[in-house]
């Protein structure tokens, strides 16, 4: 009877192992079939949409009739067109941002300032401390963060200034974004439905273990900052945020 019992037993635990990478392979073949037609639509529409885009474009471009300010402001539409293509397709791959291809996160922000700059306004970036290799999530999200914040800033805050600090410290790396915009209540823009963007924000942060502050007041400008612990053990989520800017803090320096 002992003998029997440890047969079933042994041939349960092989029953619940087959049945369980039958079911793992099972969620794996539907995701990637999912995947693949999600694929195959956003390619067929947004992709080749942007692709028709970029072409009338440099159709466009190519006119005699086209110079100066609206050429510029034409070849700046077509960048950010291309940009989006890309982002698109590595979305939908589960890829990093094309910006982070063969590039360091000062370097990809140094190009992203390209993307988000509207007419002359153009982000500045400070870089300080001894650059170190990061993890690919954490790149990818920092420039997540900062892309939303900047383009924020231009969209929404009407910012004349923007700046963008990235600080490589000992055991952790910053990321500050700050403008002289219009500034908003950030408690209750939190609180509110929609605001997407700076939800996002909290997101991200909330996944790097990152400690996450947002000081702005109407009229004082916005600053963003985010630390990332570099350490085998993330630290705890922290959300700090404030109505107002700190005190002996500049929002855009």
């Amino acid at each position: 009877n002992r003998a029997l019992e440890h047969l079933v037993r042994d041939r349960t635990k092989q029953l619940e192992s087959t049945m369980q990478k039958l079911n793992d392979e099972t969620l794996v073949a539907a995701t990637l079939a999912e995947r693949d037609r999600v694929a195959a639509e956003i390619h067929d529409s947004v992709q080749q949409g942007l692709s028709g885009a970029i072409l009338q474009l440099d159709t466009t471009l190519k006119l005699p009739s086209i110079i100066g300010h609206v050429r510029t402001r034409l070849d700046v539409v077509r960048k950010m067109v291309s940009y989006a293509r890309q982002e698109v397709q590595h979305a939908v791959w589960d890829m990093d941002s094309p910006l982070l291809e063969r590039n360091d996160l000062g370097d990809a922000l140094q190009k992203l300032t390209s993307f988000v700059a509207a007419d002359l306004l153009r982000p500045d970036i400070v870089i300080s401390g001894c650059p170190i290799e990061l993890p690919r999530s954490t790149t990818h999200h920092l420039l997540r963060i900062a892309q939303e914040a900047a383009t924020n800033a231009i969209r929404h805050a009407t910012a004349h200034r923007i700046e963008i600090r990235l600080e490589y410290r000992a055991d952790a790396v910053a990321l500050s974004i700050s403008d002289d915009g219009t500034g908003f209540h950030s408690e209750a823009v939190l609180n509110q439905p929609g605001h997407f963007g700076l939800r996002g924000i909290r997101s991200r942060a909330k996944k790097l273990g990152g400690s996450l502050t947002v000081a702005s007041s109407p009229g004082e400008g916005t600053l963003l900052r985010i630390i990332v612990p570099i350490s085998p053990t993330p630290a705890s989520f922290s959300d700090a945020e404030n109505n107002h800017t700190p005190q002996n803090s500049n929002p855009v320096g």
